[in-house]
Parts: C-alpha cells; structure tokens; sequence
C-alpha cells in the first residue's frame, strides 16, 4: 500500500507531533487498519502503548468553520518562465519562499474544498534530513496552525483522504481538523 495513490480504500497518511512532555504522538490515517506489528517490529521501544485506532467518516456541510494543523512541505516547480533558471532545472521542486507559505496553502486550499482564515499562521519551520541516492537531502518543514471553512463538503473529505502537498511519505500532507 504504501506506494499506491491515495484513496478512499488504499493509502496512509501520517505526522508525527511533539508533546509538551518531550514525548512525540504518531498520527496514523489509512484506509485500513495498519499491520502494527509489522510496522514497529524491529523498533517496539517506539511504542508507549498499544495504537489507539478509530473509525474515521467525517460529515461536513459547507460554510462549517474547523480548527485545523497541516505540516506541510510547500515546493513548487521550477518552469520556464521561472526568473534566472538553468534549463536543467525545469521541473525540479524548491521550497517556497517564507513570505509566500501562505499564498501556498491559500491556493491549495480552493480546489481541496475549504478556505483558510487571514488569521492562519506557520509556525515550526524547519527541515526533514533524509538519505536518497548515496547523498543527503533536505525537505523544508512549515506546521500550519488555524480556522478554515468549508466550501465544497465532497472535495475537502477527499482532500482528508489524500493529503495536501508533496513529501507525505515523510510525514507530511495529513489535515487534522476539529470542531471551531
């Protein structure tokens, strides 16, 4: 599962957040419950108790008002029309830029089903290391923290099914929401 597109019957999503007590939560969202042997197998240390699971089939009307927190790594692709580029870097990610984050989520916001408040704010920016290709790599962090409003009910459930942005093998794209 964890290299098929995400949908209403394959496909994860996951986050982990720090708790005030130095401890972290993992935040797991699948179609399907998760082998949690498999997955903690060689590293049950990782595991302060059993996973708490819970179904999950939200219900939303549109102009409904939710807390939210996404972690996110804002990219964008680099084109053409992109100023000062070397040809060879058509195409390639980059972050965005810091004054530009919130465009970002504002306009991966309208066709995901929802609106964010102008009070929205990122905090925690910072980077995720990884290992790819015999040489480091590094994918920009920013948690976003707000209101949004629903604007289309049957988009913005897809979009708590599939993620918003790139990197969520690395723990990004999951949108946590709560009642306002």
């Amino acid at each position: 599962q964890v290299h098929s597109p995400r949908n209403d019957e394959v496909g994860f999503l996951y986050r982990i957040d720090p708790l005030s007590n130095g401890q972290a939560a993992i935040l797991v969202q699948s179609a399907v419950e998760p082998d949690w042997h498999y997955a903690f197998h060689n590293a049950e240390y990782l595991l302060a108790a059993s996973p708490d699971v819970r179904p999950f089939n939200p219900r939303f009307s549109t102009d409904q008002r939710l807390r939210f927190r996404l972690l996110t790594n804002p990219t964008r692709r680099l084109s053409q029309h992109s100023s000062e580029i070397k040809k060879e870097s058509i195409g390639k990610r980059v972050p965005v830029a810091a004054d530009k984050r919130i465009d970002w989520l504002i306009r991966k916001a309208e066709p995901a089903g929802f609106s964010i408040d102008k009070n929205t704010t990122s905090n925690q920016t910072g980077y995720i290391y990884m290992a790819k290709k015999d040489k480091g790599q590094r994918l920009l962090s920013v948690l976003f923290e707000g209101l949004l409003r629903v604007t289309d009910a049957d988009a913005f459930c897809q979009t708590l099914v599939r993620g918003i942005g790139s990197g969520k093998a690395f723990g990004f794209g999951l949108l946590s929401v709560a009642p306002a």
